[in-house]
């Protein structure tokens, strides 16, 4: 006796607890405004803030062109064993059996001529020989004091001055796609609330239904047993009640509400609820600048890439160019070194040094492969030209047939509002004439159908409209509600 009273004490607590954290859930309210609040709690906010700081240190990686290089170079020791071939005293030359102990130490620093693409450099460094092959082991020093040197090519292109546009348009590009980015979240959140709240409104409609069949169903049983109703008729309520019953399930509003948590990245066990009052809510005509909002989509998502593409194209011709022309390079170089056997006497000795080179290169024949090379980058050149019309053109065109649209939609949920109002005061009349022991199968079916048409292209409707909204946001960076553009001067 014990044990079935202990089993039952807990199977009511266990109810009692299903329920509060039924209770709870239910408290977990969310409006289309709170959802956007969670825009930095999402997954996807975390790889567009990563590939943020990625495209940051790209830029910083390039900036360091400007900045000297600064190079030191050791080598202690290199020792080499060999036979080579010596001079003598008299002349003649032999070979021989030489060991040597070369020991260095050098320090570079670079830098790029930003103006004309060119190197300068400064390099400066110690050397010490040691010829182990005599008895004393004799060494000495060689000391570069410091030489300066110039490098330029003087006929090729500036490739600094290219990479310089080349990151300058991506700092563009990435500004606007992170801005961008930002918006699609907050697209991706409302069309997941949307999703949750056409779930709810169906699966509200269809309990409203499904009370409702039932009343009719059982008084069209009453009457059915009179022979007041035909059995046509009773058969249709019956089979109206039926599938009504089918049609009252969770599993659409539990599919949404998963889809919900996993984006929001809340808890699997929470049950949200989308709230959304449209009752009060105005849909008022948008008043904006349609060829301004396409022509800003049009260049966030088109031209700006466009322009990028090409600048990579032709510094892609520039390069295979300067490989098959000829080319000139000028090398200046001045300074000072020294040579010494103890550290005291290192500027002894100290003598200038000059450097002059000028280096010519001519290709001469490479069997028509570099021309074949440019003749491929000026058509690819050229493809990428036509297509971004077509593409541009096809976008556009799709743009504005969007934002026409945006005006004819809230129009009509404007219309399906004040239709849905109609139909409810249909659905009373049909209620009354049941109170009043009458009943009209064919217009409850009916009315029944046409609210059912009408309150999904309704949602439907609103749903759209605050996805054009939130599109354009994206697409255009620019809020059609308050006609200002969402892109930071």
């Amino acid at each position: 006796m014990f044990c079935i009273i202990k089993n039952r004490l807990l199977a009511t607590l266990g109810l009692i607890l299903l329920l509060c954290i039924h209770i709870n859930a239910e408290k977990k309210i969310y409006t289309l405004y709170d959802i956007l609040s969670y825009n930095k709690k999402t997954n996807d906010y975390r790889v567009v803030m990563d590939d943020s700081i990625i495209n940051e240190l790209n830029h910083k990686i390039f900036t360091t062109n400007l900045y000297p290089q600064i190079r030191l170079n050791a080598n202690l020791p290199n020792y080499e064993k060999s036979i080579s071939l010596t001079s003598q005293y008299d002349g003649t030359y032999k070979y021989r059996s030489r060991t040597y102990a070369n020991s260095e130490v050098n320090l570079q620093v670079s830098q790029l001529i930003p103006w004309t693409g060119g190197t300068m450099s400064f390099t400066t460094g110690i050397n010490r020989l040691d010829n182990l092959t005599n008895e004393n082991k004799t060494f000495s020093y060689y000391y570069n004091i410091g030489q300066i040197t110039i490098k330029q090519n003087v006929f090729g292109y500036n490739s600094y001055k290219w990479a310089k546009k080349q990151d300058e348009a991506n700092k563009i590009i990435e500004r606007i796609q992170h801005q961008q980015s930002l918006e699609k979240i907050n697209y991706k959140l409302v069309e997941c609330f949307f999703n949750l709240l056409m779930a709810q409104r169906r699966q509200e409609l269809n309990k409203q239904n499904l009370i409702l069949s039932k009343e009719i169903y059982d008084h069209a049983k009453l009457l059915f047993k009179e022979e007041r109703l035909s059995e046509p008729d009773f058969i249709d309520t019956e089979i109206e009640y039926l599938k009504e019953k089918m049609q009252n399930n969770n599993l659409e509003i539990k599919f949404a509400q998963d889809e919900f948590n996993k984006i929001l990245q809340l808890h699997t066990t929470d049950n949200p609820i989308a709230e959304f009052d449209d009752t009060t809510m105005v849909f008022n005509p948008l008043s904006f600048d349609i060829n301004e909002i396409a022509e800003k989509s049009v260049e966030y998502n088109y031209s700006i890439i466009q322009d990028s593409k090409e600048l990579d194209q032709i510094i892609q011709i520039k390069k295979i160019k300067e490989e098959c022309s000829p080319s000139v390079t000028l090398e200046l170089g001045g300074g000072f070194n020294s040579q010494f056997e103890k550290f005291r006497n290192a500027y002894d000795n100290k003598l200038d040094s000059r450097q002059i080179a000028l280096t010519l290169t001519v290709p001469i024949y490479d069997g028509g492969k570099g021309k074949a090379k440019i003749a491929i980058s000026k058509y690819q050149l050229s493809r990428i030209k036509n297509q971004y019309n077509i593409d541009r053109d096809d976008a556009k065109n799709g743009y504005i047939k969007d934002l026409l649209n945006i005006n004819l939609i809230i129009e009509a949920i404007n219309n399906y509002k004040n239709t849905l109002g109609l139909i409810d005061n249909q659905m009373k009349l049909i209620k009354y004439k049941i109170d009043g022991d009458r009943l009209n199968v064919e217009q409850y079916l009916r009315v029944k159908s046409e609210k059912m048409k009408a309150f999904v292209n309704y949602y439907e409707l609103i749903k759209e409209y605050y996805m054009y909204i939130f599109k354009y946001r994206s697409l255009a960076l620019y809020d059609l509600r308050s006609n200002k553009s969402l892109l930071a001067k």
